[in-house]
């Protein structure tokens, strides 16, 4: 197994060598020497160079401190999946209308007071149009404006009277990774026992 291993790695490295052998030694035919194919071909041969540069100095590092190249690794695989797994704010409006249907099939008398408020809450920033989404990539927030989208006044238009940053986390009511938006579901937990 070892063998064929090493002649295949033996194979890819002399096609390799020879692509690169022409590469080098294929020459501008007169007619293109000075225009714009020229420039184009240029180009591109530095940009194949500037990327087997990049590459074999990643390499190089990755070799040299392989601890460090796993941590960044499993951190960018761990950003990208979760950046695949983002919710929308669809995902959201159907989770709540999930858990609005639910807790329609129980009486109100069980419903546990925190959760019922909570979709009551969420509903009637929904209806008023306040509800919004601020997507990182991998994370999601929802969040509570002070005025719908469509709102004109001076008050909503203002930017000195924006919400301010430090101040925002108090707007945030939920926050969605990996598929989930944890806040609603947490408040869901139990909705049907009355505490």
């Amino acid at each position: 197994m070892t063998n064929k291993i090493l002649h295949l790695r033996n194979l890819l490295t002399n096609r390799a060598s020879n692509i690169k052998l022409n590469l080098t030694n294929a020459k501008m035919p007169e007619r293109f020497k000075g225009t714009i194919v020229e420039k184009w071909v240029n180009y591109w041969k530095q940009l194949g160079i500037d990327y087997k540069e990049a590459g074999t100095s990643f390499y190089e590092e990755a070799k040299a401190k392989p601890v460090k190249t796993s941590i960044y690794t499993s951190i960018g695989m761990l950003i990208y999946f979760s950046s695949k797994k983002n919710p929308s704010e669809t995902d959201f409006i159907e989770n709540l209308r999930n858990y609005n249907n639910d807790l329609v099939l129980v009486h109100e008398s069980c419903h546990k007071p925190e959760s019922s408020n909570h979709v009551k809450f969420i509903q009637r920033c929904f209806n008023e149009g306040i509800l919004r989404r601020l997507s990182l990539g991998f994370i999601s927030f929802m969040w509570v404006a002070d005025y719908d989208k469509g709102v004109s006044v001076y008050k909503a238009i203002c930017p000195h009277l924006q919400p301010e940053y430090l101040t925002f986390h108090k707007r945030i009511i939920d926050v969605g990774f990996w598929g989930k938006w944890w806040n609603l579901q947490n408040k869901m937990v139990d909705y049907d026992v009355n505490v």
